[in-house]
């Protein structure tokens, strides 16, 4: 199992043309894609992207802070239909997603029965509203019964949403509830 870790070091498109190549190379031994803060942008990960529907290992995918858009929404929603067998960590907040493109990114995650750990929401310029939240969160936290790690990021919760929120989650067995900015 190889991982892929270059947090918080800014990648331009050549460097994600190069990164596409290395996991090309290691698509069945590649466990871990963490680009969180790479600031690759939407052209960077459809760089990426066919790369990533190539893995056969993927269990880790952290591409939060990159100032990805709803342009790319539905294909890294594709990647995670694809490594819905063995994905475990997903964590694809702070971007500028609208609530259709959180919508169309996490079409396919309720599939991912093995998922553990989840970071979910928009960001300080792009919150999620509560009905997008309620739409998109509620049933992947029905079906991936796994989830322990919970991060829920921007998103307009209120009161009312947060307790609603809890009570999604009582049947998880959480030993990491994160709410940041859901007022």
């Amino acid at each position: 199992q190889v991982g892929l870790g270059f947090a918080r070091m800014r990648r331009t498109l050549a460097d994600c043309q190069a990164l596409t190549t290395v996991i090309h190379a290691l698509h069945d031994t590649m466990s871990d894609v963490n680009m969180h803060m790479c600031h690759i942008g939407n052209d960077g990960l459809t760089c990426i992207i066919p790369a990533l529907n190539q893995t056969t290992a993927l269990t880790g995918l952290a591409l939060s802070n990159n100032s990805l858009s709803d342009d790319v929404a539905a294909d890294l929603g594709d990647v995670i239909r694809h490594n819905s067998p063995t994905l475990r960590t997903l964590s694809v907040t702070s971007n500028s997603f609208s609530d259709h493109g959180a919508a169309q990114l996490h079409r396919y995650a309720p599939t991912c029965q093995h998922l553990t750990d989840l970071a979910f929401g928009g960001s300080s310029t792009s919150r999620l509203s509560r009905q997008a939240t309620r739409d998109t969160l509620y049933p992947i936290l029905a079906a991936c019964t796994k989830v322990d790690t919970l991060r829920v990021v921007s998103c307009s919760l209120g009161g009312e949403g947060v307790a609603a929120l809890i009570e999604q989650v009582r049947h998880l067995r959480l030993t990491q509830l994160s709410l940041r900015d859901v007022g």
